[in-house]
């Protein structure tokens, strides 16, 4: 091996071992911080079912009546996506959102 091949190799040992050192000592690599926290402090995330409340106050509850909707009476004057439905078989009142959003959809 050539001098310069050596001074590269050594330089470039030198140049990995100063990274290295940089990163162990520089304390941000660790998870430390993170696992000292409560389960529920946001370190697993916040996500959680709505409450009843919740879904009382954020969709519009239309009843469902088919029969009289194909008949041109009794007509919703909202307008939106169904989201799901609630109640028994000759009840149901659709969960709609009425806010301005976009669904998508693909056709093949």
């Amino acid at each position: 091996m050539t001098s310069q091949t050596i001074m590269l190799i050594l330089l470039a040992g030198g140049m990995l071992l100063l990274i290295a050192a940089a990163t162990h000592f520089s304390g941000s690599g660790n998870l430390d911080n993170i696992k000292s926290k409560t389960v529920g402090d946001g370190q697993h995330g916040t996500a959680r079912w709505a409450n009843k409340k919740e879904i009382r106050q954020t969709y519009r509850h239309i009843p469902f009546h088919v029969s009289e909707w194909r008949s041109g009476k009794n007509l919703p004057k909202e307008q939106g996506l169904v989201l799901g439905c609630a109640g028994k078989k000759n009840a149901v009142t659709a969960l709609v959102d009425t806010d301005d959003i976009q669904c998508v959809r693909f056709v093949s």
